[in-house]
């Protein structure tokens, strides 16, 4: 799991579900027709930033282990200590609350995918084999599986927060398209797509596949070789074993 311990990097624009809905084109504007602000407030100081982060990293928590019904903003200043007062001063909406916590999460991720790339060099294969073995790491650990889990079960029950879940899959779509044009520049734009699907459908996999108890697991044998076998496999045009 990419670690816990950093503020974010940046902030991403949320994934329209609908573009012609104003609203829709960034769910934590959903309250502006009301004349209320709702996005997270663009604080420089170096006190704010710190408390910022020590926000999401409570509502994070919250939302991983509990679920986004029991993220209100009351419970997360709650938790820190703060009035909810102070808390949407910083963040004046649950929505725009949540839009940090993948921020911050997507900002993780998107570091250590770097550090995979570092680890794997110029060296196609290398630099594959690395991203892999990251993701393959991922799925294991417990806080990632549960952090998946709860986006699964917000969306069907949440229709106007569908773009946080679609964000997060076009952010793992966007790393795998620049793996696969790093390892196989020759590809057309058709085989391209086609890896970049079967590729996405073993990551998305990954949290259901490791989430089931050890005893399950056993029958695949050694499951993370096999794992990172078919994968390189997929990119590179090869039989598998």
């Amino acid at each position: 799991m990419p670690s816990h311990g950093k503020a974010p990097r940046r902030a991403s624009p949320v994934t329209p579900t609908n573009p012609g809905d104003p609203a829709a084109a960034n769910p934590a504007r959903a309250d502006t027709a009301s004349g209320r602000e709702t996005q997270p407030r663009k604080i420089r100081s170096a006190k704010s930033r710190a408390k910022q982060a020590e926000i999401v990293a409570a509502a994070r928590e919250i939302f991983i282990n509990e679920g986004f019904a029991a993220m209100t903003l009351r419970r997360v200043a709650d938790e820190i200590g703060i009035s909810k007062g102070n808390l949407t001063y910083h963040f004046p909406s649950k929505d725009g609350l949540l839009t940090a916590v993948i921020d911050d999460f997507l900002t993780r991720y998107e570091a250590s995918f770097e550090q995979a790339n570092l680890r794997g060099g110029n060296d196609p294969r290398r630099r594959v084999r690395a991203y892999f073995e990251f993701l393959i790491r991922d799925a294991q650990d417990p806080h990632s599986q549960r952090f998946f889990y709860q986006l699964w079960a917000l969306a069907p029950h949440q229709p106007g927060l569908t773009g946080f879940r679609d964000r997060v899959y076009e952010h793992f779509l966007a790393q795998v398209r620049a793996e696969l044009r790093f390892a196989r520049p020759d590809l057309d734009a058709g085989a391209r797509r086609r890896k970049e699907f079967l590729l996405m459908s073993c990551i998305e996999g990954f949290n259901v596949l490791f989430g089931t108890t050890p005893t399950f697991r056993r029958r695949f044998g050694r499951l993370d070789e096999s794992l990172l076998d078919e994968l390189l496999a997929i990119v590179f045009d090869r039989a598998a074993g």
